[in-house]
């Protein structure tokens, strides 16, 4: 199976192939990886150390978390959305049928590092995955929620819970233990972070500092936890919540 390659912008590289189940296109970014079949019909994206995120095909969604779980997202008849969570083995089952059939692809490749690449979408190691995750969920403790524009940030976990956990329409912070961690701990986290992210901390384009209120945190305490941050993740910019108590005099 023949493939075409080019380069795009920021080292991006593209291969271009026409499949027996109409037009493919491999996508390469330094962070990510995107599969594109049959003009968009099916979209498979994972990042760039080959964990699987999103598949879109017949018109539903599939979103994989680094903790292994699943969303599907889906379209009715009545164009109506429905919403479920999956186990992760369901997610691959779903991900090796989009995928069937595409292995001659991988010896038109000739870059050694971007075949591999595509070998680690095409047959996914459930073992690893499964690693993976277990890996990730011992990063965190109980992280809850994320703005939608830190979806794509390096989360640090300065704080856990909130400092005022008695609201009583919160379900994410009600009774929750608020902690925030030391500095030797901190960095430890941060460097965890940056290690289970590896080349895939190419999407991140900035560092998100959780938990609730991480503003909360003693004044010495976020001035190291801002240099620790700026030095580990390459001087991206941090981000954090800050209610309207804790925010007054932060600039």
């Amino acid at each position: 199976m023949a493939l075409t390659a080019t380069r795009g912008p920021r080292s991006t590289r593209i291969y271009r192939s026409n499949t027996p189940a109409g037009p493919l296109q491999l996508t390469l970014r330094k962070g990510s990886q995107n599969l594109m079949l049959d003009h968009g019909r099916v979209v498979l994206t994972a990042d760039a150390e080959g964990r699987p995120f999103t598949l879109w095909r017949a018109q539903t969604l599939w979103r994989r978390g680094y903790d292994g779980r699943c969303q599907v997202i889906s379209r009715g008849d009545e164009w109506q959305r429905r919403r479920a969570v999956l186990a992760g083995d369901e997610f691959l089952v779903e991900w090796r049928r989009a995928v069937s059939g595409l292995g001659d692809t991988l010896g038109a490749i000739e870059d050694t590092d971007d075949r591999a690449r595509l070998a680690s979408m095409l047959e996914p190691d459930e073992l690893r995955l499964a690693a993976e995750a277990q890996r990730y969920r011992g990063l965190y403790r109980g992280l809850g929620i994320l703005p939608p524009d830190a979806y794509l940030a390096a989360v640090v976990q300065l704080v856990e819970g909130c400092p005022y956990n008695r609201c009583t329409f919160c379900t994410f912070y009600r009774h929750r233990r608020y902690r925030i961690r030391r500095i030797d701990e901190l960095e430890r986290h941060a460097r965890a972070v940056k290690a289970f992210l590896g080349r895939a901390l190419e999407m991140r384009r900035s560092v998100f500092l959780a938990d609730a209120d991480a503003l909360s945190a003693p004044d010495a305490v976020l001035l190291a936890t801002l240099d620790r941050c700026r030095r580990i993740f390459d001087e991206r910019p941090v981000d954090a919540f800050a209610s309207s108590f804790t925010r007054k005099g932060r600039t």
